[in-house]
């Protein structure tokens, strides 16, 4: 079963501001950047169970060659992205988006 994905504005800006950075840094790694996070997107919408609980029903998938994880929860028929977090902020701030 596959599900259905909704990313929150909070996590949009999230990923806009990460492409931006890494755009400014080198060319063409924004889009890498994007690519990995599709395929984070894709392995959560088939088995959001799959990656470990950090806090009450919030699960944690850690991007492949970025410091950065995607914050989510899931229900019966969709996944809810919450945050993308480069790795070295401080986690209280994707909690306070949850409370």
């Amino acid at each position: 079963m596959k599900y259905e994905i909704i990313v929150r504005s909070c996590a949009e800006n999230d990923i806009s501001d990460a492409v931006a950075w890494y755009e400014k840094k080198v060319s063409g790694l924004g889009k890498r950047f994007l690519s990995s996070l599709d395929s984070a997107i894709q392995s959560i919408s088939h088995n959001p169970e799959a990656f470990p609980k950090v806090y009450k029903e919030f699960r944690r998938y850690l991007l492949h060659r970025f410091p950065y994880s995607v914050f989510y929860s899931f229900d019966k028929n969709r996944v809810i992205l919450f945050a993308v977090f480069h790795e070295k902020r401080h986690p209280k701030n994707w909690k306070n988006r949850v409370q």
